[in-house]
């Protein structure tokens, strides 16, 4: 399993990161398979060790003692592993960056028609967003996307008469102009 991509992908993971990892592993909304658990508790005990360890026979062997190798056994559990280990560096991704999971929460108030929550949760990403020093194309282009949340906003409550809808536009400009000199500055 040394060159298997889940042992590759916890190789690189900081000490912190897979601190973490365990606790979403174990958490059952992420993973429902006791045997990605133990999967995960052996690699990460021998993930530095020798390269013996990590044999696919000895770890099907610590995982199912008494029992035939089996290596589509194997295969399905690492890659259930694998499933859990992106979707935990996505939503650290994600969890990281403040005004995506603002965006994202709106998008969910919104959907579930949640007018004041939405409202809240937009006044609260757009000063995240403002407090930003970085001020590059994915910036501009979270302005576009929190003009479009408060678009919606207004649209849901019936008051996009008041709504300037040259800002959006605008946003929406600025972001495409910034990514495309990006992009033709990098061009070889």
């Amino acid at each position: 399993m040394q060159k298997n991509k889940v042992v590759i992908v916890l190789k690189s993971l900081s000490a912190e990161e897979m601190r973490q990892l365990d606790k979403f592993i174990k958490s059952p909304v992420h993973n429902r398979h006791e045997e990605v658990v133990r999967l995960f508790q052996y690699l990460r005990k021998h993930l530095h060790g020798s390269e013996r360890a990590l044999e696919k026979e000895r770890v099907y062997e610590s995982l199912f003692p008494k029992t035939p190798f089996d290596m589509q056994k194997v295969h399905y559990i690492s890659s259930y592993l694998l499933k859990v280990v992106e979707e935990y560096l996505a939503w650290k991704e994600w969890r990281g960056n403040e005004v995506g999971f603002g965006l994202s929460l709106m998008k969910s108030y919104n959907a579930h028609r949640l007018e004041l929550a939405h409202k809240s949760s937009l006044n609260w990403t757009q000063e995240q967003h403002q407090t930003q020093p970085l001020r590059d194309a994915h910036h501009y282009l979270q302005s576009y996307q929190l003009y479009a949340q408060e678009y919606l906003a207004a649209k849901a409550m019936g008051r996009t008469k008041d709504f300037n809808l040259q800002q959006l536009i605008d946003a929406q400009d600025i972001a495409f102009i910034i990514d495309k000199l990006k992009n033709g500055c990098n061009a070889p």
